[in-house]
């Protein structure tokens, strides 16, 4: 796989269990600390675009872990030329070595305060899946961290390519492109802990 933007740094968000991090400049391999609760944060520059949180088993492997929030790749782009819309493709190979399913928490890219702010109820939440795309809003949960960051969090084994968009678009009008295949999501709500990335428009 590329390597992405990765950094693995701790977080206090749990604060009462113990956490394994590792460190990376530019993406890499996750050596995770056995039966621990483990946190990959994802940064560019000093801003969190977002994490990946799991509770390791007793003898984990080790796995690449990346994320890439470049639209070039992208066979849906153009649809969403004329909104403000986030992406960001996870790379994970090849699995989370996680007792339980593991948290993918995206921090509210959407400008507070300036042009791309919005609701952050109103956001539409894509997935690419199975080459084509699919509204997965109803596996999302809007929250705010400890530092009153708003958060988007989803549970899933698979991390893929999710789009973050202002509205909706039309998806009977969406040919099936070729692209590779990704599974659905696992809904459920967590607590979990935004970078403010630049957008199609």
């Amino acid at each position: 796989p590329d390597m992405k933007k990765l950094l693995c740094t701790a977080t206090a968000l749990f604060a009462a269990l113990s956490l394994s991090t590792a460190a990376f400049a530019s993406g890499g391999v996750v050596k995770s600390t056995a039966n621990e609760m483990n946190v990959v944060t994802f940064e560019s520059g000093s801003e969190t675009q977002a994490k990946l949180q799991y509770m390791a088993d007793s003898d984990p492997d080790n796995f690449y872990a990346g994320l890439s929030t470049d639209w070039d790749d992208c066979a849906f782009a153009d649809l969403f030329d004329d909104q403000n819309a986030f992406l960001y493709a996870f790379e994970i190979n090849p699995s989370i070595p996680s007792t339980t399913v593991p948290t993918i928490v995206i921090y509210n890219p959407f400008d507070a305060d300036g042009d791309a702010a919005i609701n952050p109820k109103d956001v539409v939440f894509y997935r690419i899946s199975n080459g084509t795309l699919e509204d997965v809003s109803s596996y999302f949960t809007v929250g705010e961290n400890d530092s009153g960051d708003t958060i988007f969090t989803v549970r899933t084994r698979t991390p893929g390519t999710y789009i973050l968009a202002e509205k909706e678009v039309d998806l009977a009008s969406v040919s099936k492109p070729s692209a590779t295949a990704e599974p659905k999501e696992t809904a459920a709500k967590t607590d979990a802990t935004g970078l403010y990335l630049p957008s199609r428009r």
